[in-house]
């Protein structure tokens, strides 16, 4: 996947939100499967963005010529994982358009103390796209959070 249509679909997740000015975007690294409806698909990366304004985050990926974001807005956790129960997928097509998709299910999200370093993710979803996973283990790379805006 062109890393422009990735940027532009971060953008239109970002816009879509209606949170510019306080989203929140890190890259996490490490190796990753992608399973949509049974089948494994080519997984390059996955972003996480939140959004305080709106309190919804989401983990995104890559996926043909657009991406899939794991979204939900309620975070819960212990000082070394985080859940993020799920209550949509959005589909980022390569022309920037979503498409919000009722979902349900669980990303999780195993972390050191700091939340610096990512051990690992886990996400499950079944939405009208079909049953959805997304794993993937950390590289022990420092998570870099960044303020968009």
């Amino acid at each position: 996947m062109k890393a422009g249509v990735l940027v532009l679909g971060l953008l239109a997740l970002i816009a879509a939100a209606g949170t510019a000015d306080a989203a929140r975007i890190a890259g996490i690294s490490g190796a990753c499967t992608l399973t949509t409806g049974g089948k494994p698909q080519p997984c390059t990366g996955v972003v996480y963005m939140e959004f305080p304004e709106t309190g919804r985050a989401n983990f995104t990926v890559p996926f043909g010529d657009g991406a899939l974001a794991f979204s939900g807005s309620e975070l819960t956790g212990t000082a070394e994982s985080t859940t993020l129960t799920l209550d949509a997928v959005v589909e980022v097509r390569a022309d920037a358009t979503t498409i919000d998709h009722p979902a349900s299910g669980t990303c999780t999200l195993s972390h050191d103390a700091a939340v610096t370093v990512i051990r690992s993710l886990r996400c499950t979803a079944v939405s009208d796209l079909g049953a959805l996973t997304l794993m993937l283990a950390g590289d022990g790379s420092p998570l870099d959070l960044r303020e968009l805006g």
